[in-house]
């Protein structure tokens, strides 16, 4: 067993990391770029795993089978009792597509594989992500893929010595970095969640765990501080705009290496992280971590939207309260070999990932156990409810035939030629004025996707990630700007959007008319119809519950807006003026009759909800 002299600085330095993730997933604004506090953990991680398999290489007593033996120890226990937790809420709370994604997260947690989940299906920073009671599992993935191969790695190169070991490690971390600056411009999700670009902030830690072995302790007030404030700078200014990871985050991983080899105790910065409540709050930050995201995710799913301040702040603080327990009465016990032995440990190791994989595989099966959490429904009631996924799968084919010949050249008849371009959102307005007979035989249309950065052609012109390259070419070579008659931009407006379609419009020749469609946004349509059916409501009643769940965002698309107006070749329709009545409170996202939904989530139209849109687009935007 490897002797490690105890520095309760990092400790600290973990309470400065779990404290701004908590707060950034709370919601609190001025914690933007709280998300980098994974990023020290797992410098954090890096050197203290290096020390401990090092050190015991250095002594011919490292175990392979006793390293995963205590990571078990260290990481299963609270986290396995975390999911236990969760899946009565998930029961209550969820509506089944939710169970049903709640579900494949116990799978892919059992095998620390969620990160390939999240991965192919969320992206970190959408609102949706915030329902995810799991999401946070992806780091605990990342670092234990590192644990596998990281001791494998040593084992085999540490015959050729610690200066070549070391180089070795330095030139993974330099490749990683490299892979992790190129990603984040051209495959942002991939480079979010995998492990290939993300090792090299593990082995920063494990680069600077060798160099500080065998070394006297270093003490520099000015070096800690400047660590300190590096890591702060980017918890305060980061957000969800920051490509990360990439060379950003070498500001929160080289201030997270300045501190552990700088502070000290005995100095500034080393007292204040060495004080009694910093060190208290780093030795359960692992559980604060684990029970921060469920009590937020299901607190959203029950309000049907951000609870209110208080709430959160209150959930944070219950957050610290949990963690505490589950340190001092699930942690420390199980860290402790002579209170849990090995045999017992494997035996509920065993016991409890076979039930969460089982229990996994189950809801993934029943569609989120779709008939058991349906069957209590009044039958006059069952009509609105369906089944989210079947329902994106036939939207998906259908939006996929339709899109086909969504980019070739206009013709050269005489139909008035219009230009589509956005988002998801756009291609749902394509496919809705494609369906609608009157217009297909007066108008020819054309669809372009535009992801967010490529809207704004000041900054595709600068950055030119090969996503835009490809959407400028077919823009500019296929002269679609020049032959269209009417261009028309819809999308998902955000925070991150909605100046957008001044920037586009500056590069439209001639001063063509651009058509701009505000955005909608919903809670989930199939969990207002199961709510409303569990609640009893009315037809009319369900439309104003729908109208009470819009979301905040429409703010975005209000500024939008008021933009456009002072521009003369810009004009604005509020795509909600096709759903709701703003003087009636009320919102239809279903037809009455058959039950069948417009809307298969909070934005994007069903087959049905295209052909009720393309009314609208017939008397509002083209008339």
């Amino acid at each position: 067993m490897s002797k490690i002299n105890y520095r309760p600085e990092i400790d600290g330095l973990r309470a400065i990391a779990v404290l701004p993730v908590i707060l950034f997933h709370a919601g609190f604004s001025y914690f933007s770029g709280g998300y980098v506090g994974v990023d020290v953990f797992f410098v954090i991680s890096g050197y203290l795993i290096t020390l401990m398999i090092v050190e015991e290489t250095k002594n011919n007593s490292f175990s392979l089978s006793r390293f995963y033996e205590r990571r078990i120890r260290r990481i299963v226990p609270a986290l396995f009792l975390v999911i236990l937790l969760c899946i009565p809420f998930m029961w209550f709370l969820m509506m089944p597509y939710e169970a049903r994604y709640f579900s494949q997260s116990l799978v892919s947690v059992v095998f620390f594989a969620s990160n390939f989940l999240f991965w192919q299906r969320s992206n970190y920073f959408e609102q949706e992500s915030e329902l995810n009671p799991l999401l946070h599992t992806w780091s605990l993935a990342v670092e234990e893929q590192f644990y596998i191969f990281f001791p494998l790695l040593i084992m085999i190169f540490w015959k050729f010595g610690k200066k070549k070991v070391f180089y070795i490690l330095l030139v993974i971390a330099a490749l990683s970095l490299i892979l992790s600056e190129y990603q984040s411009k051209n495959f942002p999700s991939a480079n979010f969640y995998l492990s290939p670009s993300r090792a090299w902030e593990l082995l920063a830690g494990s680069l600077l765990a060798m160099y500080l072995m065998d070394r006297e302790p270093l003490k520099n007030n000015f070096m800690s501080l400047l660590g300190l404030i590096l890591v702060i700078f980017s918890i305060l200014n980061f957000d969800d705009q920051t490509r990360f990871p990439s060379l950003y985050t070498l500001f929160p991983v080289l201030g997270s290496c300045l501190i552990i080899m700088f502070s000290h105790r005995d100095i500034f910065v080393g007292r204040i992280l060495s004080s009694s409540l910093m060190v208290q709050l780093g030795l359960i930050s692992y559980s604060a971590y684990l029970f921060h995201q469920p009590l937020f995710s299901f607190a959203r799913i029950y309000s049907l939207g951000h609870p209110p301040v208080l709430v959160m702040v209150v959930l944070a603080i219950i957050t610290l309260f949990l963690a505490y327990i589950s340190w001092k009465f699930v942690e420390t016990p199980f860290r402790n070999r002579e209170k849990v032995s090995t045999k017992l440990l494997l035996k509920l190791f065993l016991f409890f990932s076979i039930f969460i994989f089982s229990l996994g595989i189950i809801g993934h099966i029943t569609n989120g156990f779709f008939n058991l959490k349906t069957s209590f429904i009044d039958d006059n009631k069952q009509k609105y409810i369906f089944d989210r996924d079947t329902v994106y799968k036939e939207r998906s084919a259908f939006w996929k035939s339709s899109l086909k010949n969504s980019t070739i050249p206009f013709d050269s008849n005489k139909k008035e030629k219009i230009l589509v371009l956005g988002d998801s959102v756009g291609k749902d307005f394509y496919v809705s004025a494609i369906q609608n007979t009157d217009l297909y035989d007066r108008y020819q249309f054309r669809y372009i996707d535009l992801d967010d950065e490529c809207m704004n052609f000041n900054s595709m012109s600068k950055s030119l990630t090969l996503n835009c390259e490809k959407i400028r070419s077919l823009i500019f070579k296929g002269n679609f700007l020049e032959e269209a008659d009417q261009i028309i931009l819809s999308a998902d407006w955000s925070s991150r959007t909605w100046q957008n379609p001044i920037f586009f419009s500056e590069f439209i020749p001639n001063k063509k008319p651009l058509k701009v469609i505000g955005g909608i946004k919903f809670k989930e349509a199939s969990s207002i119809a199961l709510r409303s059916a569990q609640n009893n409501l009315t037809f009319e009643e369900m439309g104003n519950f729908a109208y009470a769940t819009i979301s905040n965002d429409i703010m975005y698309s209000k500024l939008l807006k008021k933009q456009v107006q002072t521009r003369s070749n810009i004009f604005f329709y509020d795509k909600y003026e096709a759903f709701c009545d703003n003087e009636k409170k009320n919102c239809n996202l279903f037809e009455k009759e058959e039950g069948i939904p417009y809307i298969w989530d909070r934005i994007h139209l069903t087959i049905e909800g295209a052909k009720f849109f393309s009314t609208w687009i017939a008397h509002k935007v083209l008339n």
